[in-house]
């Protein structure tokens, strides 16, 4: 399950003109990561799951010629970011992260990446600043019809694939997602999680 809509079919036909020597991967994570996964692990199809947030969809069909409301003012004021300390903090981290890349092996940074403290403290930037910090509840309200929203809907899109108690899910997801998607699957009685560092 990668992040990436339903419609798929093109990262498919990708993988087997690459199998078939016809054609390179796409330049990107669902291809070059997954799609290597995929073929590595024997997995045998892939599934795009990520889902609009319900802020988000309240916000593009709401009726333009009515004044503007809660949702449009809490979109507005309260996404994510900020220009406060912590969050420039936070943009120092995410380019230390990256500078990572460059330095070390792909492993050893998803190893770095996918461990519970940095993906903890990941989580911790939308729980401080600009997205979260207001006066009333206007950032909790973004923050849950958000970044908690849509990764309970992506829960739910990948609850409602077809498999079976012996079939193995791979998800793969930006590591913003990770933490929750980790909580979520963690105490769901319906999977048994396989963190990253144990493959």
């Amino acid at each position: 399950m990668v992040e990436s809509g339903a419609n798929t079919g093109y990262l498919l036909n990708n993988y087997r003109r690459y199998l078939a020597g016809e054609e390179q991967l796409y330049a990107s994570e669902r291809s070059q990561i997954g799609l290597h996964l995929m073929d590595r692990l024997n997995l045998d199809t892939v599934y795009g799951v990520d889902a609009w947030p319900l802020l988000l969809e309240l916000h593009d069909e709401r009726d333009t010629t009515q004044p503007t409301g809660y949702v449009d003012e809490i979109l507005d004021r309260h996404y994510f970011g900020g220009t406060d300390e912590v969050s420039q903090r936070y943009s120092a981290y995410y380019s230390y992260q990256d500078s990572l890349i460059a330095a070390q092996s792909l492993l050893t940074s998803f190893r770095y990446i996918n461990s519970d403290k940095v993906l903890d403290r990941i989580f911790g930037a939308y729980l401080y600043g600009g997205q979260f910090e207001s006066e009333n509840f206007e950032g909790p309200d973004a923050l849950s019809m958000f970044w908690f929203n849509r990764n309970l809907r992506i829960f739910k899109r990948i609850k409602d694939l077809e498999y079976g108690p012996e079939d193995r899910l791979l998800i793969l997801f930006g590591a913003g997602h990770a933490a929750i998607l980790r909580y979520l699957f963690e105490c769901s009685p319906e999977f048994e999680l396989v963190d990253f560092d144990s493959l």
